[in-house]
């Protein structure tokens, strides 16, 4: 009888011996968690130009500046709150190099806390640095480092990223700001569907061409402004869309949450007016004559008439669809921007139209999948929009 309880009491014993908990981790006040990245084109110094004119280094080697943005641990800690209020909640660190994971370990000489990715949300890379780059060169250490969440979003920056990791908010945090605007889809037609780098890695290994946000910044405001394309064969930077382009493509590929269209009264006063869209659809069908393709497109559309300057009624049936018709044409007008600059300018598909050939017809797909930015080019896009005023707000008449 007394065996048992002896046996029991070294069990206990033994289990909490395994209990160690977190022996190896460390504590976030001692760690440098930065949650947001920015690359930029690095500069080369006066020293090292003079040794590449004399042949004592390479010539070809593009220069990064990656600046990271770290959450101040001890704004956070501080017990004064005058400090608070006064000391920002991160602090942008940057290193100059060609490459980014010789920065980062340099970056351990220079800060007396080690710098941790588990927390990284954001990486924005700079217009010059991605058209003269490969995005997959570029980020190659972001994919093995197993610090860094493949989850992280991967936005353009058309002037130097660093400045969009800054702020005049007080308090603000310009990564999360940043992240919190991606959520923004269901209110603009300017914001598109996020690229993680998971998601990203798959458009670079397939090899189709695709768009990124892309965010402007000034005086310590950002934006986001049109997008980024990016060109599948060669993986770097071509050009950009404007916002009223990229509203296009959106409409074209009915891949908006919400947002609205602005027009003008046909008649002498052209007023504005403005309609909020609550639904987009888009269906797109591809069509095969040999190897001639063309494409059919079906683009609908309900929402509410939110505003209009303009004293007439508008609770007639006549004047509803005279006003569709306005905004309908204003539509077409974006779309007609849109295909013009990938067919005719950039020449690539980011509209995701080599998927439906794919699907749709197969065999042709192989034989034209190798140079399906040039073949798109040619191919003829026929469209319809059909947008339905279905209410007009609160306003009773």
């Amino acid at each position: 009888m007394g065996l048992y309880p002896n046996l029991k009491r070294a069990f206990v014993m033994l289990w909490l011996l395994l209990l160690t908990g977190c022996w190896s981790s460390n504590e976030i006040e001692d760690l440098s968690v930065y949650v947001g990245i920015a690359l930029d084109k690095g500069e080369v110094t006066a020293e090292e130009q003079q040794l590449r004119e004399q042949g004592s280094a390479e010539k070809n080697i593009d220069k990064v500046t990656a600046t990271l943005q770290i959450i101040s641990s001890k704004s956070s800690s501080s017990s004064d709150q005058s400090t608070k209020t006064d000391q920002k909640p991160f602090i942008n660190t940057a290193g100059t190099g060609d490459s980014v994971f010789e920065i980062f370990r340099e970056f351990a000489s220079r800060r007396d806390q080690p710098v941790i990715g588990h927390h990284m949300k954001i990486v924005v890379i700079s217009g010059g640095l991605a058209r003269a780059n490969r995005l997959d060169d570029m980020l190659d250490f972001f994919y093995r480092d197993n610090d860094i969440r493949p989850s992280c979003f991967v936005v353009v920056s058309r002037g130097e990223a660093r400045k969009t990791l800054e702020t005049k908010v007080p308090g603000g945090i310009p990564a999360f700001r940043l992240v919190g605007m991606l959520d923004n889809r269901n209110r603009t037609l300017e914001v598109i569907p996020s690229v993680s780098l998971s998601k990203l890695q798959g458009y670079l290994q397939s090899g189709t061409s695709f768009i990124l946000q892309n965010v402007l910044s000034a005086q310590g405001e950002i934006k986001f402004s049109g997008a980024a394309v990016i060109k599948g064969e060669t993986k770097k930077l071509i050009g950009y869309l404007s916002e009223e382009e990229l509203k296009g493509l959106v409409w074209l590929t009915g891949s908006g949450k919400g947002g609205l269209v602005k027009a003008y009264d046909h008649n002498d006063s052209g007023r504005s007016m403005a309609y909020e869209m609550k639904s987009m659809k888009s269906t797109i069908k591809s069509r095969a004559d040999g190897k001639k393709l063309s494409f059919d497109v079906n683009i609908e559309s309900e929402g509410r008439l939110i505003e209009l300057w303009n004293h007439a009624s508008i609770f007639n049936r006549p004047a509803t669809k005279e006003l569709e018709a306005i905004f309908e044409q204003k539509v077409r007008r974006l779309i007609d921007q849109a295909i013009k600059k990938m067919q005719q300018q950039y020449r690539v598909d980011v509209a995701g139209f080599g998927s439906h050939v794919r699907i749709e017809h197969p065999r042709l797909w192989q034989s034209v999948k190798k140079d399906w930015d040039s073949v798109f080019s040619q191919s003829l896009i026929h469209y319809k929009v059909k947008l339905k005023i279905t209410e007009f707000g609160s306003l009773i008449d």
